[in-house]
């Protein structure tokens, strides 16, 4: 599928849940299991069955230990069926694979779907979600996913969680920011030329120009921009004068383009 394509070598297989938004050709709906009803039932029933059982036959014999030699196997069973459910649901399936090339990425096929491949340089942007968590102060895991749409409305989407107690332990953090180099570099180059015409790019709530920025509904000049900094998943703008105006890098389609276009456009002027 790679060479089909010319997306050169395929470099490294990402574990990420993925999904392709095709307005015209959709994804058939994942059969689903209700593992997690199961679940339920198994772990209810080795909770309830040994006092049940054990209510049963002390009314019925006089002797409650009777109800407890045959409530405690099944008790057992229980939770053997209720861990074995735990795990299954934590298995990614085998379509949850990115096969990452030098100019593009790879979808395995799935139910009803051939095998797709996608190029770098036919996507127009890339958004991304993150949401961190911690314990007591330390890190312990995150959850991310990155949606890179191509030119004609398609959409890529990636899911996963890098924590190592996660169901789902993936490494998308990995791959979402090889894709968002990989698309940048196609991107900014285009990006460096619509500036230099003296036109405007827009990135979501923000457009950059050459003379300036505009950001949370006002315009700055560069020279009027005393910091611009990014620091748990927000924009921070520092104004010369005035209040601070901070956006979620969530908002910002195409983040490492807009991030490189500024720092350049400031180091010129």
């Amino acid at each position: 599928m790679a060479d089909e394509h010319d997306l050169g070598q395929v470099r490294t297989v990402h574990r990420a849940v993925n999904r392709v938004d095709d307005p015209l050709n959709p994804d058939p709906p994942e059969r689903s299991t209700p593992w997690a009803l199961v679940s339920g039932i198994g772990l209810g029933a080795c909770v309830v069955l040994p006092i049940v059982l054990g209510f049963v036959f002390w009314s019925s014999t006089g002797d409650p230990f009777t109800g407890l030699a045959i409530g405690v196997p099944i008790m057992f069973v229980g939770f053997l069926v209720h861990t074995l459910v735990e795990k299954r649901t934590g298995r990614l399936r085998p379509h949850h694979r990115v096969y990452q090339c030098d100019e593009g990425f790879v979808l395995p096929a799935r139910r009803g779907k051939p095998a797709r491949a996608f190029r770098w340089g036919d996507f127009t942007a890339v958004h991304r979600e993150g949401v961190e968590t911690y314990y007591a102060g330390r890190y312990v895991g995150s959850r991310q996913s990155y949606r890179l749409v191509r030119g004609d409305g398609v959409e890529a989407v990636f899911d996963g969680a890098d924590a190592h107690d996660a169901r789902q332990p993936t490494d998308v953090a990995e791959f979402g920011a090889e894709a968002e180099h990989a698309v940048a570099r196609h991107a900014l180059p285009e990006a460096a030329r619509t500036v230099e015409r003296g036109r405007t790019v827009r990135f979501g709530r923000l457009a950059v120009a050459a003379t300036g920025i505009t950001v949370g509904g006002g315009d700055y000049l560069w020279s009027e921009i005393r910091e611009l900094a990014v620091s748990n998943g927000s924009l921070t703008l520092w104004p010369v004068r005035g209040r601070r105006v901070k956006v979620e890098v969530a908002d910002v389609p195409n983040f490492r383009v807009f991030l490189a276009l500024v720092e350049h456009l400031r180091g010129t002027r």
